[in-house]
C-alpha cells in the first residue's frame, strides 16, 4: 500500500512540539521533585510558566497542521486502508448523475459503486438503471431517492454492452462472448458460440427466432435463434444496429446503412467522415456519431473544424445533415478551468422538451432543436459523459472514453 509524503518543514515543527513536550514533563517533575524553586531558576509562577509551554507548543502545532500539503500524494508502500479509501472516494466515487428537472441541477447516485471502475456506459430499462464496464454490472431503483446498487453475477468480469432482448438482457464480455439474462433469474446463458471466432460488436433480436449480427467483415443474420448465419452486407466494422417499427440502420466504417425488409437487404444512405461509432434515436429522428479523423491530439488541436461529426436524419433515415456546425460557432465558449475546448461530440439524448448533448467539455442543453445551447454539467479532465433517459429524467454516466466509444 502506498504511504503518504509530507514536506520535510512539517517534520520540522513536530520535532519540537516534540521536544517542547518532553521540557514540559521534565520541569514538572522538577516542580513537584522540589517544591521550592532552584536557585538557577528564575523568580516565575510555576502555573505561568507551564501556560507559556502550552501555548508555544499549540502554537507549533498549528504552523505544522499549516504546512501540510493539501493534496496528498500516494507512493510507497504504508498506508492505512481508511485513508485511502478516503482519498479514493474523493477523487473517483462520482460516477452516476440524474437530473430531474431537465438539467438545471444534478444528483450524485454513486454511493455504493466501487471507486476508481472503469465504466463503459449506463442502461435504463423499465424501472431500473446499469452502469457496467471493468467492475461488471449494478443495477439499481430507477426511482429518486431509492438509489441502492447490487452487483449482477455476470458470468464474466468485463462487460462492454448492454444490448435488449425480447426478455432480459444481452451482455457482450470484453472477449466478445456474449450471454443473455434469464428474466428474474440471475443467470445469464451463452449465445451464439457459433460464432465464437468471429469477432461481433453487436446483437440485434428481431421477431420470433431471428437475429442480426454486426462483425468486423460484414452483416449478418440468422433465422434460427443464432445456430446458422448467413452473410446480408459486406460492409465491414458493423457496430451499431438500430430499429425503429420496420426500418432498420446500421453504421459500418464508412457507411449508414438501410434496409427496410427485415435485414435482408442493405443500401449504403450516407458516407461518413471517419468511423461511426454511435448511432440512436432521439425522438422521431435518428442520429449518427463518428470518431472523426486521425489522432486524438491532432484533431483537438484543429482551429477551423470540429474534431469529429454528428449527422441528423428525418423519420425515414434516408436524407442526413451535418449538425456539428451548431457546436463549432461557440466552441471556445465553454473553456472549464484547463479542459479542452469543446470539439468532441459523444453522445446524443432527449428527454422531449430538451435536447442533451455531450461533449468532451461538458453536457449542453439546447430548448430550440439545437440552436443555442447551454453547459449544464462539466466532467473531470480526461473523461466525457454518456446519456440515458427514463421519462423526463437524464442520466449522465462518467465514461472513460475519449475519441469514441
Amino acid at each position: 500500500m502506498p504511504h503518504l509524503k509530507k514536506r520535510h518543514i512539517s517534520g520540522v515543527f513536530l520535532a519540537l512540539i516534540y521536544l517542547l513536550q518532553m521540557c514540559y514533563i521534565v520541569l514538572h517533575a522538577a516542580f513537584h521533585v522540589y517544591p521550592r524553586r532552584p536557585p538557577t531558576l528564575p523568580h516565575i509562577h510555576q502555573s505561568f510558566f507551564m501556560k507559556m509551554f502550552t501555548w508555544f507548543s499549540l502554537l507549533f502545532l498549528a504552523i505544522a497542521c499549516r504546512n501540510t500539503p493539501e493534496e496528498t500524494s500516494l507512493t510507497g508502500d504504508n498506508l492505512n486502508l481508511a485513508q485511502y479509501a478516503s482519498v479514493a472516494d474523493s477523487n473517483t466515487n462520482h460516477l452516476v448523475f440524474r437530473s430531474d428537472d431537465d438539467g438545471k441541477t444534478w444528483q450524485n447516485m454513486s454511493a455504493g459503486l466501487p471507486t476508481g471502475a472503469y465504466v463503459a456506459d449506463i442502461y435504463v430499462k423499465e424501472n431500473e438503471v446499469l452502469v457496467y464496464g471493468n467492475m461488471g454490472i449494478y443495477r439499481s431503483s430507477i426511482q429518486p431517492g431509492r438509489t441502492q446498487w447490487q452487483k449482477m453475477l455476470f458470468p464474466e468480469s468485463f462487460v462492454t454492452q448492454l444490448m435488449p432482448a425480447d426478455e432480459g438482457l444481452i451482455g457482450r464480455s470484453v472477449d466478445n462472448n456474449f450471454y443473455q439474462e434469464m428474466p428474474s433469474s440471475g443467470i445469464w446463458i451463452p449465445l451464439y458460440k457459433s460464432l465464437e471466432n468471429r469477432p461481433l460488436y453487436t446483437i440485434l433480436k428481431l421477431e420470433g427466432t431471428t437475429v442480426l449480427s454486426g462483425s468486423d467483415n460484414g452483416l449478418y443474420k440468422s433465422n434460427d435463434t443464432g445456430q446458422t448465419w448467413r452473410k446480408v452486407s459486406s460492409e465491414d466494422f458493423v457496430s451499431n444496429i438500430v430499429r425503429k417499427g420496420n426500418l432498420l440502420l446500421a453504421t459500418s466504417s464508412k457507411h449508414i446503412l438501410r434496409s427496410t425488409d427485415g435485414g435482408e437487404n442493405w443500401t449504403p444512405v450516407m458516407e461518413g467522415v471517419g468511423t461511426y461509432f454511435g448511432l440512436g434515436t432521439i425522438g422521431d429522428r435518428f442520429f449518427a456519431i463518428t470518431d472523426g479523423n486521425g489522432m486524438w491530439d491532432d484533431m483537438m488541436a484543429q482551429n477551423d473544424s470540429m474534431a469529429n461529426h454528428l449527422l441528423i436524419s428525418d423519420q425515414n433515415g434516408e436524407n442526413w445533415k451535418h449538425f456539428e456546425k451548431a457546436f463549432f460557432v461557440g466552441r471556445d465558449i465553454f473553456n472549464y478551468q484547463d479542459h479542452q475546448p469543446s470539439k468532441f461530440i459523444n453522445d446524443l439524448e432527449t428527454n422531449g422538451q430538451y435536447l442533451f448533448c455531450s461533449l468532451n467539455s461538458g453536457i449542453f442543453r439546447s430548448a430550440d432543436g439545437g440552436i443555442t445551447w447551454e453547459l449544464v454539467l462539466t466532467p473531470p479532465k480526461g473523461f466525457m459523459y454518456r446519456l440515458a433517459k427514463s421519462g423526463k429524467t437524464i442520466f449522465a454516466v462518467k465514461a472513460n472514453s475519449q475519441g469514441g466509444c
